[in-house]
């Protein structure tokens, strides 16, 4: 999921760290990850814990091609809600 947001130099070092030769590699391996732990025999046995929480005062400033991504390709939960401000 960090790679959907990630760009140049960025982008290039998670690549890296995770072996794999580009964004496309990458996306295709979670998804049969995720397919390999998720269903057996008609029961889940591994459910991939995914989700991104948004600050609901930022949401006009979210890239919703990015979220859009995120929930298709990682079916990633996308909530947000109002965030606590420091004291």
């Amino acid at each position: 999921m960090l790679t959907a947001g990630a760009a140049g130099r960025t982008l290039e070092q998670i690549l890296a760290l995770v072996n794999a030769k580009d964004e496309k590699s990458l996306r295709k391996a979670a998804k049969l990850a995720s397919e390999a732990n998720t269903v057996a025999e008609g029961k889940d046995v591994c459910t991939l814990a995914n989700s991104v929480w948004l600050n609901s005062d930022l949401l006009e400033f979210y890239n919703k091609k990015t979220i859009k991504t995120l929930q298709k390709t990682y079916k990633a939960a996308c909530s947000s809600g109002k965030w606590a401000r420091p004291s």
